[in-house]
């Protein structure tokens, strides 16, 4: 290996030098150089909070930090930055608080032999960014009490679900009570409707006949109304006494109704077979038709049956049930025989009744008397 020859440089002249942040080389030292020309920079102002502030003026990087500064505490500190995805410059906390950007500023920085940087502001401007809220200070106090507060507005909102919740089970016990069960929940005070509801189905008809022997009926109404032992005794007994009244009167009704049909199957109504009972229950049968047009056909009906039906069983060529006729011409039994065939066929047609019916009716009046004593004699 040929041996190597060193050389030393004893005068040199730079022309240019570049420097990066971040040598390539690990063991590579950049020195102090001042600038010949200033460099114009866009800088950022941050808010003031417990009585200073901070200046960004590298913000064309994408991290950094702050200028130094002293809080009221006399604590000497920066802050750290980096920008976000959408390039928004976001401050961090030190010192127990942080800070809001309030003013971008152009300012021509220049750097000098002893690497001191100076700067003058060329142009400024107010960013877009809210500088009338109030500035926060991140304080542990600050912290604390807002973790208070979220943890009380989580408790309410526990709060509030847990009544939610138990309102909706109250909704579904009562909507699962029977029709009777639910009668006796309606009647209990609000401080024993929760006790009723969270007790099983048979412990429920315990207290459901518990409660109905307590106030049991104790007397029950005409019109059904019911009457318990709670209820007020004068209305108890008011309500007895109406029902006698009623009672009475409904009594009285019916014997005068029963008069009047047994006076009409004893008089009108007397030629239809049967008791006087067996009749009367045919009229009140009658009576009952609702139809008044139909009622009174049937009426008539039985009349004229009654009627036709006791002249059939009238005794012949007695003068107890016949009309007579002392005086008149005399007519042979022919003539008399026709005369009253002619009457009871006119009175059938005319009354649109049998002519066997009819007869009878014809029997009844004088002239059909004296023809009938002519034809008998």
């Amino acid at each position: 290996m040929p041996k190597q020859t060193k050389r030393i440089m004893r005068a040199f002249k730079l022309d240019e030098i570049s420097a990066v942040t971040v040598p390539a080389q690990g063991a590579a030292t950049m020195a102090i150089m001042k600038r010949a020309k200033p460099v114009q920079k866009l800088a950022m102002l941050l808010t003031d909070v417990d009585g200073h502030s901070h200046l960004i003026y590298d913000i064309e990087e994408m991290a950094g930090t702050t200028s130094w500064s002293v809080d009221s505490n006399g604590a000497d500190h920066n802050h750290p930055w980096m920008k976000d995805m959408e390039g928004n410059i976001i401050v961090g906390a030190a010192a127990g608080h942080t800070h809001k950007i309030v003013k971008k500023v152009l300012a021509a920085v220049s750097v000098n032999e002893y690497g001191k940087s100076s700067f003058t502001i060329i142009d400024a401007e107010v960013a877009d960014v809210d500088t009338t809220q109030e500035t926060e200070t991140m304080t542990t106090k600050t912290v604390e009490a807002q973790l208070e507060e979220a943890q009380a507005e989580l408790a309410k909102a526990a709060e509030t679900k847990a009544a939610l919740e138990a309102r909706i089970a109250k909704a579904e016990s009562i909507a699962s009570l029977t029709d009777v069960e639910k009668a006796h929940f309606d009647t209990l005070a609000d401080a024993d409707k929760d006790a009723f509801l969270a007790k099983s189905a048979a412990d429920r008809s315990k207290d459901i006949a518990k409660a109905a022997d307590a106030d049991a009926v104790v007397y029950t109404a005409r019109d059904g109304s019911e009457f318990r032992k709670s209820d007020d005794p004068r209305l108890i007994a008011m309500a007895k006494k109406m029902d006698a009244d009623a009672e009475e009167l409904a009594k009285a009704k019916a014997d005068a109704e029963d008069a009047a049909f047994t006076k009409a199957a004893e008089g009108d109504y007397a030629g239809l077979p049967g008791e006087v009972a067996h009749r009367v229950a045919l009229l009140k049968a009658v009576a009952g038709i609702e139809d008044e047009a139909t009622r009174t056909a049937v009426e008539t009906m039985l009349k004229a049956q009654a009627s036709a039906l006791e002249k059939a069983t009238t005794t012949i060529g007695t003068s107890a049930t016949r009309p007579t006729a002392e005086s008149g011409p005399a007519v042979s039994k022919a003539d008399a025989n026709a005369r009253l065939e002619k009457m009871a066929a006119d009175y059938a047609e005319e009354h649109k009744i049998t002519k066997e019916k009819a007869m009878g009716f014809v029997l009844d009046t004088e002239e059909g008397a004296r023809l009938y004593e002519a034809v008998a004699c």
